[in-house]
Parts: C-alpha cells; structure tokens; sequence
C-alpha cells in the first residue's frame, strides 16, 4: 500500500503539532506546506510553498489538511475545493 499523499495549508503555531504528528505515521507522506510566510512553511520539514494552488498542482496531494485561522478557510476551501487531481475515487 502506498502512501497517503498529505498536504497541509497553514503553518502557524497550531499546526506544528498536526504536521508532528503526520510526519510520525507511516503510512503517510507530507508532500508539501503552505503557508503565507515562506519560512513558517520551510520550519515544517516539509515542500514548502507560499501559493496553495502552486503547492497542489505540484504535489498532487490525496488529503489536504486545513490548519488555517478561521477567517482564512473559506478563502482557502475555495481553491481547495476547484482543484483536480484527475483521478475517479
């Protein structure tokens, strides 16, 4: 079995904690961080980026984890939601 593919959007205190505990499963991957400020992604470990659809059209991710502020997610759930990875679950 592969592994699951995980992108996170966010990269603030909070979500420290989420992308510990993603990078501590096997059976899954981080493929990539985004986050506002480049260098709270870099921190991550992981792919980081600046541009969410840049980061999802880079990775092709399976599960997009949203560990924005709350007045960022609608914004966010909208490109989140448009994006096409081309694949029928």
């Amino acid at each position: 079995m592969s592994a699951l593919r995980v992108a996170c959007a966010g990269a603030g205190y909070f979500a420290q904690f989420l992308y510990q505990s993603w990078f501590r499963l096997e059976r899954a991957s981080v493929v990539g961080a985004c986050d506002l400020d480049p260098t709270r992604a870099e921190a991550t470990g992981a792919p980081a980026f600046a541009d969410l659809g840049a980061m999802l059209e880079a990775n092709g991710p399976d599960l997009i984890e949203n560990v924005l502020t709350q007045t960022a997610h609608d914004e966010s759930f909208m490109n989140i939601s448009g994006f096409n990875r081309g694949t029928e679950r």
